[in-house]
């Protein structure tokens, strides 16, 4: 038969070092707890149903209305606490009433990223620069009436008579190699918030305590925590999930290695146009360090030097260090 129970102070019966006293005069007291650094219960027991009641456990077992009965966490292992499991980066709910103080933040479910790559481009750098200059000759290419120095895509020059082109090179160029890496983020599967009880409650059986109902918006589960990576204890947290608190990546680029920088090469064709934009076909094409006649009409200029000739890859740049998750917290918790 069922026993009805008094609480012999006007105490919570969730609160530490609680007596409670039947209706036979049978005296029971709590079991001392011992605080952990976060508050949370510390304390060597064995398992009990978590379903227990005044009507089958009798007056020890009494957990009243909104708690449960669960093993009490053993020695070095903190909680029950709450927990909630949502996106990466999202709001999660509130601590709420039995559970109100916030706990560890942590990441679940880490997965290896895609594997990360490294290219590279050499550049020429500081690259010679071709100097030209466009002379104004008469019709002969015996003497010239002025030179115009051809620094625009399009040069203004009046050109009547013949063009003579000159050009050389000045500067010492060198080749710079631009590493692009491609190392992908680390992927988690959720972020783990947890709220912890402000307070452990009364005995409610051999090594077990009550402790509050798992708030609405939180996982149907209480749980137990430990640093590092554990196998759970005896009791009812039989559940096992490892989360970790972040990562350690080093994960980079090597050098990227050129070649010798190529030498510039200045000769090319000089255009000359009627237009004033270098708009239309050129009515000459003159040669480089050559003097062409028979010009007549010249408005603009421009110079086509071809093609340059890039920068050799001789050392290609590769992938080195590694990444792997750390702070590891194992989660014990009921089913």
């Amino acid at each position: 038969m069922a026993t009805a129970c008094a609480v012999s102070k006007d105490e919570d019966p969730f609160m530490f070092g609680d007596e409670v006293t039947g209706d036979d005069g049978t005296a029971g007291t709590t079991m001392n707890v011992t605080s952990a650094d976060d508050d949370s219960a510390s304390m060597t027991g064995q398992s009990t149903d978590p379903t227990d009641t005044a009507s089958d456990t009798g007056a020890v077992g009494l957990c009243g209305p909104g708690a449960q009965c669960v093993t009490a966490p053993p020695e070095g292992w903190f909680g029950p606490v709450a927990i909630h499991l949502g996106e990466v980066g999202g709001t999660p709910p509130d601590c709420a009433a039995g559970y109100p103080e916030k706990g560890l933040s942590l990441l679940a479910g880490y997965a290896d990223p895609e594997p990360a790559s490294c290219d590279c481009e050499c550049v020429l750098q500081n690259a010679n620069s071709c100097t030209a200059y466009a002379y104004d000759m008469d019709a002969s290419c015996a003497q010239y009436q002025t030179y115009i120095p051809i620094n625009m895509a399009c040069q203004p020059a009046a050109i009547d008579g013949g063009a003579y082109f000159y050009t050389y090179a000045m500067g010492q160029p060198f080749c710079q190699g631009m590493v692009t890496e491609n190392i992908p983020e680390p992927q988690w599967e959720a972020q783990l918030t947890t709220c912890k009880a402000d307070g452990v409650g009364g005995e409610c059986g051999d090594d077990s305590i009550c402790t509050p109902i798992v708030p609405e918006g939180f996982e149907d589960t209480l749980c137990i925590y430990m640093e590092g990576e554990q196998d759970c204890p005896a009791g009812d947290f039989t559940e096992q999930f490892v989360h970790h608190s972040g990562v350690v990546d080093d994960r980079d680029c090597t050098y990227c290695g050129c070649g010798p920088a190529p030498a510039t090469n200045c000769t090319g064709t000089l255009n000359v146009f009627s237009s004033a934009d270098c708009s239309g076909d050129p009515i000459a094409n003159c040669s480089t360090n050559a003097c062409t006649s028979g010009i007549t009409g010249g408005q603009s200029v421009s110079v086509d030097y071809g093609e340059s000739v890039g920068c050799p890859v001789m050392t290609p740049p590769a992938v080195e260090g590694s990444i792997a998750p750390t702070g590891a917290f194992t989660y014990c918790c009921t089913p």
